[in-house]
């Protein structure tokens, strides 16, 4: 099946979407490390819904295993450059 082609109102709306979701989470990340004190405290996550949370907690998780697999990829990309010496 042939792949449709965009046209370039289709590509522009595209685009300007990737930048306000860009603007988005950096307004969100600057958000979150204002406020780090009270977003690491117990008693403001017990206020908040629980299926926000729980998305919250499962996209750290994500977030922290896709970091801990760059890190072996660096580090396996490094043994073998040594190994290759």
């Amino acid at each position: 099946m042939p792949r449709k082609k965009l046209t370039q109102k289709e590509k522009d709306a595209m685009q300007s979407a990737r930048a306000a979701a860009k603007e988005a989470k950096a307004q969100a990340t600057s958000a979150l490390n204002a406020n780090v004190d009270q977003f690491s405290n117990m008693k403001f996550w017990k206020n908040v819904d629980p299926a926000v949370a729980e998305g919250v907690a499962t996209a750290i998780e994500k977030s922290a295993k896709s970091r801990k697999r760059a890190e072996i990829k660096e580090l396996e990309q490094r043994l073998a450059t040594l190994k290759s010496q």
